[in-house]
Formats: structure tokens, sequence, C-alpha cells
């Protein structure tokens, strides 16, 4: 498990140059995105398999997991495509509402360290048998989740009406996708919503 970790991390790392510069960004895109998470939630099987409680082991995604689960639930809620292009995801919308990308990942990095180490605290207390304990610190591990995911909402000073949100989410996708595919922007003559 700490190889595969070890690996993941540096094969990730290699990106850090690149993106703490300003202008010079490069990013995984969905591929890379898809392939971390699944290499995470192989090493989180992996440690649950090798003796691990389960808590401890699934502690490091379950901030990433309420994201996506939300995020999921709140677009079919709203009757969008899951499946079409969005910035809807908690990082997104941070830098939406003006975050830099390095403070946006130190939001993230920082929810993720703290419900990880108060299920870590609460995995403990629940194999000592101090069960009553165990649930009061889970419990604040479901707060900062709960705060994590509305944290663009608290830090949005301007509260823009969900029409306008929408509109530029819808705004944001066009922009993403003529600057990922900017050819057949040319040959499409524009945008198609």
């Amino acid at each position: 498990m700490t190889i595969g970790g070890l690996a993941i991390a540096g094969a990730y790392t290699a990106f850090l140059p690149w993106n703490l510069r300003t202008g010079h960004n490069v990013f995984l895109g969905d591929a890379g995105s898809y392939f971390l998470g699944a290499s995470l939630g192989t090493i989180a099987v992996g440690a649950f398999y090798a003796g691990i409680p389960f808590l401890a082991s699934i502690a490091p995604l379950l901030v990433y997991l309420a994201d996506s689960a939300m995020t999921l639930i709140r677009r079919m809620a709203a009757g969008e495509q899951w499946y079409k292009p969005h910035r809807t995801h908690v990082y997104q919308r941070l830098t939406d509402v003006g975050l830099g990308h390095i403070s946006a990942t130190i939001m993230v990095s920082s929810a993720t360290a703290i419900v990880w180490a108060f299920v870590l605290f609460a995995s403990d207390l629940f194999l000592t048998g101090a069960f009553f304990a165990g649930v009061g610190v889970l419990a604040l591990a479901v707060a900062v989740i709960v705060l994590y995911l509305r944290l663009p909402e608290l830090l949005d000073t301007r509260l823009q009406p969900a029409e306008q949100r929408h509109a530029n989410s819808k705004q944001n996708i066009a922009d993403l996708n003529a600057e990922t595919h900017p050819m057949s922007e040319q040959k499409s003559g524009g945008s198609q919503e």
C-alpha cells in the first residue's frame, strides 16, 4: 500500500512545477482525474483487505465522495444531464467565487485532512469500545464535510440568483469547450447550447 501510494503521489507531484506558476497550468483532465480516483479507491480497498478498519481505509476519500455524490444528486434533481460537462464540484465553485487555484486546493486539502483525522480518531475510539465518543467524533467529521460542501456559498459575497449562476455555469462550459477544442469551435462557427 505504501509503495503504491508513494508512486501515485510522485507521479501526480510532477504537475506541481507547472501549476504553481501563474499562466503555466497543466491539468490532468478527466482521464487523469478518473485514473487518480480509481487509484486511490484501489488503495483504500487494498488497505481494508490488509486489515485496516473500514472507516480508516475510506477516510481520505470521504470529502471527495461526498462532493461527487452531492454534485450528482443536485444535477439530477435540477433535471440536468449528469454526464455533460459542468463546473459544479466544490473546487470549481470555489474558483468561480474568486479563490485562486492554490487557495482552493488548500481549502480542499485542509477539509480532507481534518475529516481524515476525525475519522481515524473515531475509528480508534470504536476499536477501544468508546462507542458514543466515536459517534461524537464522527459527527464532527460530518459537520466538516457539510461545511466544506457549503463553502462556495459561504464565501460568495455576490450571492447571485440561481438563474444567474446557471447562466454563468453554461458560459463557463462554453468557454472550457472553446479552450480545449478550438478547432471544433472554428468549424461550427460558435458554441452550441
